[in-house]
């Protein structure tokens, strides 16, 4: 008779992987940089003529991506990620989907009101706003850990001290570092709306940074100075906090010099709910750090500024620290927000039309049939397009995602996953805030919002597959548990 194999009483253990694969920033970092790239073409001469081809590109590249990622299941690391995953244990969605969704399908409807401008524009209009928001819908597939979190920071971080720096260079030496064409001087002041006068009597544009529009460097200083600032009381090696310092310094001084007061009013609260969190955290000292260098760089780069262009900078932005502060946006840009909810939202409920106004109208429009509206702030611009439905859906996704962002960064309170969680909860809100003076979700600032949230979210969802206990491996088939005193 054959020898019975008895079955081995000791259960195979199952091997937790490691939730910190490093993949780089992948596609996350990849966008933001070829974004720089297209952006820097502008600066070779004679490429003005494409510029509508590389404003188009830079647009349709994130849903080029995510189409990419789409077809072949995400990336290799995703992949991989998602099959080391306990079974069971499937990454919960992204929970502004179901809202962005819903404001997709009544983009649609919204191509076929009677008031459309043209089909070409309605169309064009929608592609805009499913560009800026498809992240969303991809940024999952391209996570594969939370390590690609810090690592995409970087990446902004960089392009944004980039653009602010080179918005520097511009107020130094204009003729070497401003883009050859810049299309506001063509406009109907000539350009006197987008300069501003020094002391001594010079005429100084507003600094464009990494692009061809004036002031569009003070966006790019708004990222610079926060995550600049993250870097700088984030424990990391010497050389990265002041990297991180420098940074934040530049970003606050082309904000001065941009003589745009919303984005300073953006990274005022970005860095007041990053200080909130950060208590709410129990990182006090980091807290306490970036109140204090915070509160110093503000004054110390509106000094620099102001000796270097005159007292007029601090004249302008004298009035967001008076005490009629309120009242000075309720009579500037507060106009706009005011006449959206007292006239227009009862006048066009259901929208005004698709194609009216904005980049898409001013490029597939037509020169003798121009248009009555134009929008400036996003409450208006939501009730244009699409009336009281896209305005509730659009703001409910957004609010829905900043507070994801926000729930992420309690549940991480002492990994870097908690630490980047707070920094883009406070970038989320600043972008939110920015809605009352912009429209930046139709513009590279919403693609930043959608980017890093769904990132984030993802990021979220693997490290808390990761932690979870491993399966209970299940017994050879054929061994039947062992009753005490009894011998089979």
């Amino acid at each position: 008779m054959p020898p019975v194999r008895r079955p081995s009483t000791t259960a195979p253990v199952a091997v937790k992987p490691s939730p910190e694969h490093d993949s780089g920033a992948g596609w996350l970092g990849f966008y933001f940089i070829a974004q720089a790239f297209l952006a820097a073409l502008l600066f070779i001469p004679g490429a003005s003529a494409i510029r509508t081809a590389t404003r188009v590109a830079g647009y349709g590249l994130a849903p080029a991506i995510g189409a990419w990622l789409w077809f072949n299941g995400g990336t290799h690391a995703y992949q991989s990620a998602i099959a080391r995953l306990p079974r069971g244990r499937l990454p919960v969605r992204f929970p502004a989907l179901p809202w962005l969704t819903g404001t997709l399908a009544w983009l649609v409807v919204s191509i076929f009101h009677p008031n459309g401008y043209s089909l070409t524009t309605a169309c064009g209009q929608v592609a805009l706003y499913y560009s800026v928001l498809s992240p969303a819908y991809w940024a999952d597939k391209a996570t594969a850990s939370s390590t690609q979190i810090g690592r995409l920071m970087a990446v902004l971080l960089a392009c944004g001290a980039l653009s602010a720096l080179l918005g520097i260079a511009q107020i130094y030496r204009p003729d070497t570092f401003n883009p050859p064409v810049i299309p506001a001087l063509s406009n109907q002041y000539q350009g006197e709306n987008v300069m501003f006068k020094t002391d001594d009597g010079r005429k100084l544009l507003r600094p464009c940074g990494l692009t061809d529009t004036p002031g569009a460097a003070s966006l790019a200083g708004t990222t610079s100075a926060l995550l600049g600032l993250a870097w700088l009381v984030r424990p990391s090696a010497l050389w990265k906090r002041l990297a991180g310092l420098a940074a934040a310094a530049a970003g606050l001084a082309v904000i001065y010099f941009s003589q745009a007061r919303f984005p300073l009013v953006m990274l005022a609260a970005s860095g007041v709910i990053l200080f909130a969190i950060f208590i709410i955290q129990e990182r006090r000292a980091q807290a306490g750090l970036l109140a204090i260098v915070g509160s110093l760089l503000g004054v110390v780069a509106l000094v620099w500024v102001a000796r270097n262009v005159g007292t007029g900078v601090v004249e302008r932005f004298a009035p967001l620290f008076a005490k009629n502060a309120t009242s000075f946006y309720a009579e500037s840009r507060g106009v706009f927000v005011e006449e959206a909810f007292n006239r227009i939202i009862w006048e066009y409920p259901l929208g005004y039309g698709l194609g009216w106004w904005g980049m898409i109208h001013s490029t597939f429009g037509d020169p003798a049939r121009p248009s009555p509206i134009w929008a400036e702030v996003m409450w208006p611009a939501w009730i244009f397009d699409g009336g009281i439905p896209l305005m509730t859906l659009y703001a409910v996704a957004a609010a829905v995602a900043a507070w994801n962002s926000f729930k992420i960064a309690l549940r991480y309170k002492s990994r870097e996953l908690g630490f980047w969680a707070a920094v883009i909860t406070a970038s989320d809100v600043g972008i939110l805030a920015s809605c009352f003076s912009f429209t930046p979700f139709l513009a590279p600032l919403g693609l930043q919002f959608w980017l890093q949230s769904a990132a984030l979210h993802a990021a979220s969802e693997r490290a808390r597959a990761a932690d979870s206990p491993p399966p209970t491996p299940n017994p050879p088939r054929g061994l039947r548990p062992q009753i005490p005193g009894k011998t089979p």
